[in-house]
């Protein structure tokens, strides 16, 4: 529990995560992230550097196909996919679901359920 609310997760799980970003040469104040997330039950994670657990296989992560998007990643994780954030004149706009919208509050997780990424080609 950290500040009276109690963590959200599949219990035995971890939510493994790549990060991308993309800076803008002329104005380095702009910016796209993409980030992959999978989450894999603990016992799949054989690969061990200390504390940190990695996935044995991680060509899931990059290989041609639709991708869904993760709009509850930072909070409930419940699903894998991809988020897409830009960063532009000070603003922030991302594929997840804001901490204070309705749909938080209401439990509402099929906003983005026809939305997709697909990655087409892998070189």
């Amino acid at each position: 529990m950290t500040a009276g609310k109690y963590w959200y997760g599949t219990p035995d799980s971890t939510m493994y995560s790549s990060y991308f970003s993309m800076v803008c040469d002329t104005k380095p104040s702009a910016s796209a992230d993409l980030s992959f997330h999978k989450k894999y039950k603990s016992s799949d994670l054989p690969i061990k550097s200390g504390p940190i657990v990695f996935p044995r296989d991680q060509s899931d992560f990059f290989n041609v196909r639709k991708k869904s998007i993760a709009i509850d990643f930072g909070k409930e994780n419940t699903r894998d996919g991809i988020v897409l954030t830009v960063y532009t004149q000070g603003k922030e706009l991302s594929s997840t679901t804001p901490g204070f919208s309705i749909y938080v509050q209401s439990h509402r997780t099929d906003i983005q359920d026809n939305s997709t990424f697909e990655i087409t080609k892998v070189v």
